[in-house]
């Protein structure tokens, strides 16, 4: 508190003298590059005063209102033609580097993710400002890559992924564009961004929810990096998929990321369809059977994977989708239900239901036959009379065989159920003799 309020007390006079200074558009026609410099450093460095933006202090209105405006008159100054030096360009990207990683101090909120809260920040109208800058700076062309790494170096670039943590979404949002230019301008630190990223993801696999915010921008800035992988995948990409991507199913707020995962995954599938299945098998060890909500994402999910996937992959966890498919038919959730029997609508799950129906029939009829027996909800019924429908188109047949073995077993395990039933009571009786003969 006693370094803020110093650097504030400077930077208040500072403010004071910049009342003097003069325009920077006014004097590029009739001053010499050292003059412009030195203007142009004086004013980028008093933007690097800190204020108090609480919604209760209304102290230092002009001086707020000045250091608006100086910053708003450098990023006027990137769209001038550029005479200066390249020293006074670096002071640009110095100057960007101290204020950024000072200006999100203080800012996390605890929550959970899953709320739909929106945080804004008191001091957005310069901390936007700062983020324009810092971008048209990155964006600029005339400004030579070798003297930006000098200054955005890895150290920058981790605290500006770690400032997604940041409650304010039009924040995060800015961020995304910002770490977007930089992995495309700079490959030296794609690999780098990639593994930072990755790593702040994991983080909510284990439920460590000190930085509740970014995860759906992790997942945007991964999404438009897979899509330039080339093809064949390289292993470390491969590595991203399966030790990053998959694992984030697991976490109990997936809802709140679970869009952008998505879209990785499906992105990963068009430059290699085969590894889908690896996504399915981890899906369905870790199925949320506790949380229908999960498991409608994660039905939604297995049917947009099926549409991109090929057929050999669908034969070879087909199996696995059936037997998961029967016990979502039967659930008690409604949404639950309706989702998994709208999926035989899908043409790749009904392929593989025509192809290996001596094997699928047997394991479905199970699930449905229960549901139009004794589901407490009419629009599962229904839906469930249509999907037998189908199977009896598919053949006839074979679905009076497989009905009337279901037919036997159940009556069989009712027969069985009677008399455990039967030998409880039976049981029950001689205690109950036993004890009013004592």
């Amino acid at each position: 508190m006693r370094a803020f309020l110093k650097q504030l007390e400077d930077g208040l006079k500072v403010m004071k003298e910049l009342k003097n200074l003069p325009w920077l558009k006014d004097i590029l026609a009739n001053s010499t590059p050292e003059q412009i410099e030195e203007v142009f450093i004086v004013k980028i460095r008093s933007c690097c005063v800190l204020f108090d933006f609480s919604n209760d202090n209304n102290k230092h209105m002009e001086e707020k209102d000045i250091k608006r405006k100086i910053l708003l008159e450098l990023i006027a100054f990137l769209e001038q033609p550029l005479q200066q030096k390249q020293s006074v360009l670096t002071e640009r990207v110095t100057f960007n580097g101290k204020i950024g990683e000072e200006s999100i101090e203080n800012k996390i909120i605890s929550g959970d993710p899953d709320e739909e809260q929106i945080f804004l920040e008191e001091s957005w109208p310069h901390i936007q400002i700062v983020y324009e800058l810092l971008l048209r700076i990155i964006i600029q062309p005339s400004i030579d890559v070798r003297i930006l790494k000098n200054h955005i170096t890895q150290d920058f670039v981790l605290k500006l992924i770690a400032l997604f943590k940041s409650p304010d979404p039009r924040e995060r949002d800015y961020l995304k564009t910002i770490i977007h230019r930089i992995y495309g301008k700079f490959m030296v630190y794609r690999s780098f961004i990639r593994k930072v990223v990755s790593s702040y993801l994991l983080k909510v696999v284990v439920d460590d929810y000190e930085d509740q915010f970014g995860h759906s921008e992790y997942l945007e800035i991964l999404g438009s990096i897979i899509t330039g992988f080339a093809v064949p995948l390289k292993g470390e990409h491969r590595q991203l998929y399966e030790q990053c991507l998959i694992p984030l199913h697991k976490s109990n707020h997936v809802q709140s990321y679970h869009q952008q995962l998505v879209q990785c995954v499906l992105s990963y599938l068009e430059k290699d369809p085969s590894v889908a299945d690896q996504c399915i098998k981890f899906m369905f060890r870790y199925w949320p059977v506790t949380n229908p909500n999960k498991e409608v994402l994660f039905l939604n999910e297995l049917e947009e994977i099926l549409e991109v996937t090929t057929n050999d992959v669908v034969e070879r966890v087909g199996i696995h989708i059936i037997k998961r498919l029967n016990k979502c038919i039967i659930s008690d959730h409604f949404q639950v239900a309706e989702r998994s029997l709208f999926m035989f609508n899908n043409d790749k799950l009904n392929w593989l239901v025509k192809t290996h129906k001596e094997t699928v029939m047997p394991i479905i009829i199970e699930g449905l036959m229960k549901n139009a027996n004794s589901h407490w909800n009419a629009t599962v019924q229904g839906l469930t009379f249509y999907v037998l429908k189908i199977l009896v188109e598919i053949d006839s047949q074979l679905f009076d065989q497989v009905s009337e073995d279901y037919y036997n077993r159940s009556q069989n395990e009712i027969l069985k159920r009677a008399r455990l039933d039967q030998k409880w009571r039976r049981l029950d009786q001689k205690i109950q003799y036993r004890i009013s003969h004592k």
